[in-house]
């Protein structure tokens, strides 16, 4: 069949005489009949084309409506996972902030070590007194004047005094100061909190773990000044952790979008501690989080690109997507290549301050697992006081005995740190809690038994620097710290005890 064109050209090829003759005049009117169906089809196809090419750009315009809600959900879904912050993470530029991180600690003046680190009680002073609107506390308890201990006057005291009038005056300033504490008893009666109190921007709660969990204390050390600037650590509200017992914290200026996270486990505590509160069977939005162990924030610490986020116990206390402190030390345990370095005052595989006590290996797998699975090598430095417990010794013990085990090159060893005692009581021991493999570090405010995940309140700040050869990176400070406790005199081998 010919095509539509070639109809055409033959028609106008013929001669005039041809094309006016009887029989072409029939061929002539054939052929305008053919032409007109002819266009008749064109024009069709014409109509049918347009329509598929409305339809399908109609379907495509449909298709980016739905992905622009689609965006625009999830973009207001984060929003509100910001709760009542005044920043959130995507409005506020965490990678070109100016947020720095630096570790701090307390040496009793017996610890002579040469590499040693800015004072918690310095760094506690200067964010006080440079708050502007608001000090937010996690606490224990409060013992920061000598006549809270007994035995005194005691003038290593000056420091705390110092500290319990600078937070006075901030509130006589106009800031607001919010604390929780544990439920105080006859041991810890808290008279600096009621003090504290009586001043009109001072607000104390206490938080009541065994109504709320059947047991506990709270059991964290977390200072938020303004928003942005944070200490997190061993030391309590108590002027012996400033001066006579070993403590390691951190401490991190002009952090906004980490404080904002961390305001939101303050928030909860706060709200929990509130007479007559519950924990909510479906938490509020203002209270949950998008960072955790699977999805870490992602921000600029002294110049070096980190991630970190914020974990808590008991996992009660963990609305959804928080990490649970239990969690984050397995995955740090799970993840780690080469070494695990624990320095933590209390370790015990056990549930040990309710009844019955339990045995709860969970921990103590996981690390017997990275040395006899994956050739891990593990360092644990515990402490050793007049209060340390035999059963703690046995346990490590058993560790100790575990890492003897011929089994390629790893390596588990357990040494006790030990401090000449003191006449002041409940002094002269290493409290720290904190761990460093070769690709994450954490910070915690928790002892290393049982109880501690499954009953106290409790935070970890947990970070990662790894592959960044800068002297700003605070996990390589943290490794020569932990090797430089490992490695001195106090340090003693846990088999000649």
């Amino acid at each position: 069949m010919c095509s539509y064109e070639n109809d055409s050209a033959m028609t106008l090829s013929t001669t005039d005489e041809t094309f006016f003759s009887d029989d072409n005049f029939a061929n002539k009117r054939m052929l305008e009949k053919k032409n007109f169906l002819n266009t008749g089809i064109i024009l069709k196809y014409t109509v049918h084309k347009w329509k598929k090419r409305a339809f399908i750009i109609t379907v495509s315009l449909l298709m980016v409506f739905a992905i622009f809600l689609v965006v625009a959900y999830l973009f207001s879904k984060t929003k509100l996972l910001a709760g009542n912050s005044k920043r959130s993470f995507q409005n506020d530029s965490c990678n070109n902030s100016q947020c720095t991180l630096q570790i701090v600690e307390t040496l009793p003046p017996i610890l002579e070590f040469n590499n040693t680190h800015d004072s918690i009680s310095q760094h506690w002073l200067y964010m006080i007194n440079n708050a502007k609107s608001r000090i937010d506390i996690l606490s224990f308890y409060w013992t920061l004047k000598s006549s809270d201990v007994p035995g005194g006057p005691y003038t290593q005291a000056e420091v705390g005094e110092k500290i319990f009038d600078a937070l006075k005056n901030s509130a006589k300033n106009g800031v607001k100061v919010r604390i929780v504490q544990s439920l105080p008893n006859d041991q810890y009666p808290d008279l600096n909190t009621k003090e504290l109190a009586e001043l009109s921007n001072v607000e104390v709660r206490s938080l009541e773990m065994t109504r709320l969990v059947n047991a506990g204390i709270l059991h964290s050390k977390v200072i938020l000044v303004d928003q942005k600037n944070i200490y997190i650590g061993s030391a309590n509200m108590d002027w012996r952790a400033l001066t006579e017992v070993k403590e390691i914290g951190l401490v991190l200026y002009n952090c906004s979008c980490a404080a904002d996270d961390l305001q939101k486990i303050f928030e909860t505590n706060w709200m929990l501690s509130e007479s007559g509160a519950t924990i909510p069977s479906k938490w509020p939005q203002k209270y949950q989080t998008i960072f955790n162990k699977d999805r870490p924030m992602l921000t600029h610490i002294n110049n070096v690109l980190s991630k970190l986020y914020w974990s808590t116990s008991p996992p009660e206390f963990c609305p959804p997507n928080r990490s649970s402190e239990l969690s984050s030390i397995l995955d740090l345990i799970n993840a780690a290549k080469e070494f695990i370095y624990i320095s933590v005052m209390d370790y015990q595989a056990a549930i040990i301050y309710s009844r019955p006590q339990t045995f709860w290996p969970v921990i103590d797998d996981a690390l017997r697992g990275a040395v006899y699975n994956r050739n891990l090598t593990v360092f644990i430095l515990s402490s050793l006081w007049n209060y340390t417990s035999p059963d703690q010794i046995a346990f490590l013990k058993s560790l100790n005995e575990f890492g003897k085990i011929s089994r390629n090159n790893s390596s588990l060893q357990v040494k006790m740190f030990k401090i000449p005692s003191s006449s002041i009581p409940y002094t002269r021991v290493s409290h720290n809690k904190f761990m460093v493999t070769d690709n994450s570090a954490l910070v915690s405010t928790s002892n290393w038994s049982g109880d501690y995940f499954v009953s106290t309140g409790g935070v970890s700040l947990v970070f990662n620097q790894t592959g960044f050869a800068s002297p700003n990176n605070v996990q390589d400070k943290l490794k020569k710290l932990f090797l430089r406790d490992w490695t001195s005199r106090f340090a003693l081998n846990i088999d000649k005890l």
